[in-house]
């Protein structure tokens, strides 16, 4: 099965949204700063944070998507 035929839930292309902005933003901020004041070095943690930013809006997303679906089923099965 190829990818373009999979649905994606409204959490992951949120996820994957906010996701995209922040590794540009960071990809951005750590050319400006390695450029302008030579942070090179110590600015590849500005990545490292936007990788575990990143994890943490996954983790978010998921679960707010996982609590509405429970929640949904829920309401299914009261009826």
């Amino acid at each position: 099965m190829s990818r373009e035929n999979e649905k994606k839930t409204i959490a992951q292309v949120v996820s994957g949204a906010v996701c995209g902005t922040i590794m540009i933003l960071c990809a951005l901020v750590y050319v400006i700063l390695g450029i302008t004041l030579n942070f090179w070095h110590p600015g590849w943690i500005i990545m490292f944070a936007g990788g575990l930013t990143c994890g943490i809006v996954g983790i978010i997303t998921n679960t707010i998507a996982d609590l509405k679906q429970i929640k949904k089923e829920e309401n299914k099965e009261n009826k």
